[in-house]
């Protein structure tokens, strides 16, 4: 999707600027969708406000309500944490305090990463039980990152090979790590899992030049450009939806494919997808930076679905919940996750 091999991956949040102060919202939809516009609320939680902390970045969002990312109190550290109905836990870290939490399960089995001293490396981790885990790095002293968890608890994310520019996506289930492959370059970046085990993210066919793809049974399948130079892949459903981007021309499409078909969702970035069909991601426009949604062929400004007085502009939406037949949270951030 997105942006270098560090900065971040996860279906993962809503970023606005209020005056001249930053800080990260969790934005909840209130009422069912329909067609109407006017039908669509969200009330905004401020998660500085909610958690006491100097700034807050979500990431994900499971269908219990828990909300996980980072947040620092002193501005010098970064600090896992998961969050609920005002109760913030800290998740720890793997040796120095810098960690990031990217995404969380059905279960509450949460995937991130977390540096290990001073000089590095970062290492993905699996925080389980009170536990946080060391997945490891997969390839000597170097760089790995966790973006995904399904409810079986299998985790998706990338690692850095020997040679500079190198990354590999995997897949990590109990111990065993299995690596994804390419699509003709060893750049790859694994970003979203489904409860089938599908996976989706991107990979370079040529130097500089990222497919989306669709990883199942053990086969990466490259699922094209989507009629632009190239394309990724950010998340996918239970319905096997796979939402992400294009580009052509250096303009950014928003896309949704499903099964083999490819539909166009006008300018923007797709981040995730949930069961019940809603979309979410960002645009770039005459405004400037605009979190938006898509539901059955209309996208809509987040802007214009919450209280025009409350001073906030919504600039970058990346997480929904996944279940179905409800109203999805949503959370976002100013943050560019991902592949490119």
């Amino acid at each position: 999707m997105k942006k270098n091999s560090l900065d971040a991956l996860s279906l993962k949040i809503l970023e606005i600027s209020n005056v001249s102060v930053y800080r990260k919202l969790l934005v909840i939809i209130l009422l069912i969708y329909s067609s109407s516009l006017s039908q669509y609320r969200y009330d905004v939680i401020d998660l500085c406000a909610a958690t006491g902390a100097s700034y807050v970045a979500p990431f994900g969002i499971n269908d219990s309500g828990y909300v996980v990312g980072w947040l620092t109190y002193t501005g010098n550290n970064s600090i896992a944490f998961r969050y609920k109905d005002g109760v913030v836990t800290d998740l720890g870290n793997l040796g120095l305090d810098v960690s990031i939490a990217d995404a969380i399960n059905i279960n509450g089995n949460i995937v991130g990463w977390s540096l290990l001293d001073v000089m590095g490396p970062r290492h993905a981790f699996l925080y389980s039980n009170g536990n946080m885990i060391d997945i490891g790095s997969f390839s000597g002293n170097r760089d790995s990152w966790a973006t995904d968890i399904n409810k079986s608890n299998k985790v998706v994310g990338c690692y850095h090979g020997e040679n500079t520019g190198e990354v590999f996506a995997f897949l990590y289930n109990n111990g065993a790590v299995i690596d994804l492959g390419n699509l003709g370059e060893i750049s790859t970046f694994a970003n979203g899992i489904n409860d089938s085990d599908y996976i989706v993210g991107a990979s370079a066919i040529s130097p500089g030049v990222p497919h989306a793809f669709l990883y199942r049974n053990g086969v990466m399948t490259d699922l094209g450009n989507m009629g632009g130079q190239l394309s990724g892949a950010w998340d996918i459903n239970s319905l096997n939806k796979i939402v992400g981007r294009f580009q052509t021309g250096n303009i950014d499409h928003a896309f949704l494919y499903d099964n083999g078909i490819v539909t166009d969702l006008g300018l923007g970035i797709a981040q995730a997808i949930n069961d019940s069909g809603f979309i979410v991601g960002y645009v770039q426009g005459a405004q400037g930076q605009r979190a938006m949604l898509w539901k059955n062929g209309q996208s809509f400004d987040l802007n214009q679905l919450i209280d025009p007085a409350s001073g906030w502009t919504l600039i970058y939406a990346n997480c929904s919940q996944h279940r179905r037949n409800s109203n999805p949270n949503i959370h976002s951030e100013q943050r560019l996750r991902r592949y490119l």
